[in-house]
């Protein structure tokens, strides 16, 4: 893997570490979604359930926000709306 990335030229490299970083995020905010879903809560429902907009529960799903960065209030409304761990929602 080293020798790909060694190989490139620096725009290349950093448009591939920039991607990788997105799939990275777009991995974490899975998580997300199965426990949603496993919780048979459409979006709105959980939204509703746990005080969090929308769009924003949205944008976790597909990786625009990175949940493992979000604040504790917003993470602990999740998990209590998913009646789960705080670490399962962030991960």
């Amino acid at each position: 893997m080293y020798r790909k990335y060694h190989e490139m030229d620096l725009q290349h490299s950093a448009d591939e570490i920039n991607r990788l970083r997105r799939l990275s995020a777009y991995a974490g905010s899975i998580g997300l979604k199965r426990l949603r879903e496993q919780a048979g809560l459409s979006q709105r429902e959980l939204a509703e359930a746990s005080g969090v907009p929308v769009r924003t529960i949205q944008q976790y799903e597909q990786g625009q926000k990175e949940l493992r960065r979000a604040a504790w209030e917003t993470v602990s409304r999740l998990a209590a709306a998913l009646h789960c761990r705080m670490n399962a929602v962030s991960n």
